[in-house]
C-alpha cells in the first residue's frame, strides 16, 4: 500500500472549490500572523533602539568628560561601543522592507475569474499566498536576527564596560 502526499489527493469536484475556499482563508490567517509578528517584532527593536541610543551617547560623554582618562575612558568607551554595535543591529531590524499581506486586488480576481473557472483561480491565490508567506518568513528571520544581535550586544555592553575597566586597573603593567 503506498501513501500519497496530500498535494496528489483527489476530491470530488463538488467539493473542490469548497476546499480551495479552506486553503485560501488558511492562507489569509497566515499572512495576518506574519504581519502580527512582523510588527511586533520591529516594535521590540524600535523600543530598543530608543534605551540604546541615549546609553551609548551618555557613556561616550561620560568617557570624554572622565577624571580618570585612560581606565575610565576605556571601560566607557568600549561599553559605548557596544551599544552603538547593539543599535545599529536594531536599526538594521527597523528598516522598512517588503512585506507582503493577504489579500487581492479587486481587477485582478475579475481578470483571472474571466480566464478560468473560480476554483482555479482559488487554487492560484492559494499558491500565491504561499510563495507570499515564504518570502515573509524570510523577512521575520532578518528581523529576529539582527533584533536578537543588538539586544545580545546591549545587555553585555555594561559588562564589557566594567571588565575593561577592572582588566586595565589592576593590570600589573599598567602605571597608576
Amino acid at each position: 500500500m503506498t501513501q500519497e502526499s496530500p498535494d496528489h489527493l483527489r476530491c470530488p469536484e463538488s467539493t473542490q472549490g469548497e476546499l480551495a475556499q479552506l486553503i485560501l482563508r488558511q492562507g489569509e490567517l497566515y499572512l495576518d500572523g506574519q504581519l502580527h509578528l512582523a510588527v511586533a517584532t520591529q516594535a521590540r527593536a524600535a523600543t530598543l533602539t530608543g534605551i540604546f541610543l541615549p546609553a551609548a551617547t551618555a557613556l561616550g560623554g561620560a568617557a570624554l568628560a572622565s577624571g580618570e582618562p585612560a581606565l575610565m575612558w576605556a571601560g566607557l568607551a568600549s561599553a559605548g561601543l557596544l551599544f552603538a554595535g547593539g543599535l545599529g543591529c536594531l536599526m538594521a531590524a527597523v528598516l522598512p522592507s517588503e512585506f507582503h499581506v493577504s489579500g487581492s486586488e479587486p481587477k485582478r480576481l475579475r481578470t483571472a475569474l474571466r480566464h478560468g473557472p473560480m476554483s482555479e483561480v482559488l487554487d492560484f491565490e492559494a499558491e500565491n499566498y504561499q510563495t507570499m508567506a515564504d518570502r515573509n518568513s524570510r523577512v521575520i528571520r532578518r528581523y529576529v536576527y539582527w533584533l536578537r544581535a543588538g539586544g545580545l550586544a546591549g545587555a553585555a555592553a555594561p559588562l564589557v564596560g566594567v571588565l575593561t575597566w577592572a582588566a586595565l586597573s589592576f593590570a600589573p603593567a599598567y602605571p597608576h
